[in-house]
């Protein structure tokens, strides 16, 4: 499968929303954040496009314009904005922290980040109910991902991510030194 990586500038809103309709699987790895108040704002911070800032600097900015709605910063792309991704993606990994934390609605259900990506279009979301740990979350998704292009690679060439996501997390249960509170909230979501 083609696959790209985007990492540190390259890891912006504008690159991310014009590339993620053309692939299948999508993992995203960034800080999530949560807007208790109103849900909408909730969303995934990305890299600030032509920003240089050293470490820290980016996050407590980000951190203090968060609950203005008109002084959103740029690098979040929030629920709201997911809705317009137009993706074809069958299965969208949000490795983040409470990505599936949000407002509840009667007759809606939860309004998270997760949502955002199905009405966009994916299949499937993968998000996590409340803060996970960068080293579990990056073991997580590569033993998810082995999971899925193992099944991908036999005959009939379908996916059970429910199955793939519980495997990795059998997996790590066999990690040393690493406690399951740091990665059991990861759930899956979709048809």
């Amino acid at each position: 499968l083609e696959s790209k990586i985007f990492l540190r500038e390259a890891a912006n809103k504008e690159t991310f929303s014009k590339t993620a309709k053309q692939f299948k699987f999508l993992l995203v790895a960034a800080h999530g954040l949560v807007n208790d108040e109103k849900s909408a704002l909730s969303g995934l911070v990305f890299h600030p496009e032509n920003v240089k800032n050293i470490e820290g600097e980016i996050e407590s900015d980000v951190l203090n314009h968060f609950n203005s709605e008109s002084s959103r910063p740029d690098e979040i792309l929030s629920m709201e904005e997911t809705h317009h991704l137009d993706l074809q993606a069958d299965l969208v990994v949000l490795s983040s922290c409470e990505s599936g934390i949000g407002k509840l609605h009667k007759g809606e259900g939860m309004m998270a980040v997760n949502r955002g990506f199905l009405v966009a279009g994916a299949n499937n979301v993968i998000s996590t109910l409340f803060k996970v740990y960068d080293k579990s979350s990056s073991l997580l998704t590569q033993y998810l991902f082995e999971h899925i292009l193992e099944n991908l690679s036999q005959k009939h060439k379908t996916n059970n991510y429910s199955e793939a996501l519980r495997l990795a997390k059998l997996k790590l249960m066999k990690e040393a030194n690493i406690e399951p509170k740091s990665w059991c909230g990861f759930v899956l979501i979709g048809g």
